[in-house]
C-alpha cells in the first residue's frame, strides 16, 4: 500500500517526502506497478537523500538523462510531473504502447528508447538484457536490485 511504501522509505531517511499515493495514481493511467516505480525511485535517489548528479531540486525522481559523469539529467516543474515522465520512460522500455490519451508527454528521452526493449523489470540495466539495451549502463544487476527490494518490502 501507499503507506507501506512511506513507511519502508522513511526508515531510510524520516525526511523524505510523501510521494507515494502519486505513483498509485500513476498506476491507474499507464499500469505500470506503483511498488516497481516507487522502488526505483528509492533506488535512484538513494532513498531521496540525492547523493548522485541529480540534485533534488529538478524533481527528477528516477534520473531520466542523467547519463553519468556529472550530467545533471532532466528537470520537472513538480514532483507529480518528474514521476509522470518516470512512468512513461518505463512505458517506453516495457511496450510498445502510446502515451495514454490526454496524457501531455513528459520524458524527454521518451522517443529514443528502444520500445518495448525491456519487458521485464530485470532487464532494465543494459547488460541484464538480452536486447543489448536498458534503462541503466551499464547496469549490471540493476533491475534485481529493485526486485530484491521489492522482496525485502513484502516481507517487512
Amino acid at each position: 500500500t501507499a503507506n507501506q511504501l512511506e513507511e519502508l522509505i522513511h526508515l531510510r531517511n524520516p525526511s523524505a517526502p510523501y510521494l507515494s499515493p502519486i505513483y498509485f495514481q500513476m498506476e491507474r493511467i499507464y499500469g505500470i506497478r506503483a511498488d516497481i516505480a516507487f522502488l526505483q525511485m528509492v533506488k535512484e535517489t538513494n532513498a531521496f537523500q540525492f547523493t548522485g548528479d541529480v540534485s533534488i531540486d529538478r524533481h527528477n525522481p528516477a534520473g531520466i538523462g542523467a547519463l553519468g559523469g556529472g550530467a545533471a539529467g532532466a528537470s520537472f516543474n513538480s514532483w507529480t510531473d518528474g514521476i509522470e515522465a518516470q512512468f512513461q520512460h518505463l512505458l517506453a522500455y516495457a511496450s510498445t504502447a502510446p502515451i495514454p490519451s490526454g496524457r501531455t508527454k513528459l520524458d524527454p528521452r521518451f522517443d529514443l528508447v528502444r520500445r518495448g526493449s525491456a519487458p521485464y523489470v530485470e532487464w532494465l540495466g543494459k547488460a541484464d538484457n538480452p536486447n543489448g539495451t536498458g534503462w541503466a549502463a551499464p547496469g549490471n544487476g540493476y533491475g534485481a536490485s529493485i526486485l530484491k527490494s521489492l522482496q525485502e518490502a513484502l516481507s517487512y
